[in-house]
């Protein structure tokens, strides 16, 4: 822990292990126990996860968990990192963390989702799999939709048009309508029935979103495509809940509730400093990361006796 979220180097924590008389090493030695030390403190950490149960959000009757993956680099060429982690937003907590190479993508498949969860997402969570994985595991999903993350069809089997569907949202300030989802790399999967919500954002925030989204296509050299720039003037979400369950309002005061998870990589990184991994090798990398969690988790188990206290 000190030479973790202690923020010291090996040889000062070293020193500081001489002067407490915790240990006698040698820098190099603690570093070489270090290395060893990364599976046992995975398993720490996955201890104080297990103990969390997560709760009901009140009103809705669904377990509220979102889920999203922050990076972590090593300096230089040194190894990067995926942390993912699935965020519950009743306590105000992490239920899940997983850490894994980069190149792991973020996915819905790696959430454990049960009966009774309700899964949120940002768009790159948008593909067939992760949403059949969440159907098939008795959950519930609501998964922010991009101008081509999903294949999608009318609830009757007609081919998708997306000018339509924007359309209806300029006319009526929103659209909600049943589609097909559909698995473009398996065509023996059978369509995945779900709701596709669409909202017109604000006007600020629509021409927010269309410069930026011009932005992006010019940065990557791609063509303006019109219809691209327009579904950035809306909000699309795609979900499995029933239109008893959530108005098209609700889902979209419920996606905003996403932010929770982003906020809490910020705080990993701007107080705790997770993103300052000093350590190229791997297995030290993952002590000193692991260290990192362990701290975090015990801190989010004392917030609530903290809010609970007098000042």
């Amino acid at each position: 822990m000190a030479y973790g979220p202690g923020g010291q180097s090996l040889m000062q924590t070293a020193a500081w292990a001489e002067l407490q008389r915790v240990a006698s090493l040698s820098p190099v030695g603690l570093m070489y126990r270090l290395r060893a030390s990364a599976d046992w403190l995975a398993a720490i950490a996955g201890s104080l996860l297990a103990r969390r149960e997560p709760s009901a959000v009140a009103g809705l009757g669904l377990k509220l968990r979102v889920v999203d993956g922050s990076v972590i680099s090593a300096p230089g060429k040194g190894p990067r990192w995926r942390l993912h982690g699935v965020y519950d937003v009743a306590e105000e907590r992490f239920s899940t963390l997983e850490l894994t190479r980069s190149r792991t993508a973020e996915a819905l498949e790696r959430a454990a989702i049960g009966p009774g969860e309700l899964v949120m997402g940002d768009r790159v969570y948008a593909r067939p799999d992760g949403l059949h994985h969440v159907v098939k595991a008795g959950g519930e999903y609501l998964v922010r939709l991009g101008r081509r993350s999903l294949t999608l069809a009318f609830a009757d089997g007609r081919p998708f048009d997306l000018a339509e569907v924007l359309d209806r949202s300029d006319r009526d300030g929103k659209g909600d309508l049943d589609v097909l989802v559909l698995d473009g790399r398996d065509a023996r999967r059978a369509p995945l029935p779900a709701r596709l919500v669409v909202l017109k954002k604000p006007p600020d925030a629509a021409e927010k979103a269309r410069k930026q989204a011009l932005r992006a296509s010019q940065r990557g050299g791609h063509k303006n495509d019109p219809l691209s720039l327009r579904a950035a003037e809306h909000l699309m979400l795609i979900t499995s809940l029933r239109r008893d369950q959530a108005s098209p309002d609700e889902l979209a005061a419920l996606y905003r509730l996403r932010w929770r998870i982003e906020l809490a990589f910020k705080r990993l990184k701007s107080l705790l400093h997770i993103d300052r991994l000093p350590a190229k090798d791997e297995n030290l990398a993952r002590a000193w990361i692991f260290a990192h969690l362990i701290a975090a988790l015990l801190i989010e188990d004392l917030s609530p006796e903290l809010r609970d206290s007098p000042p």
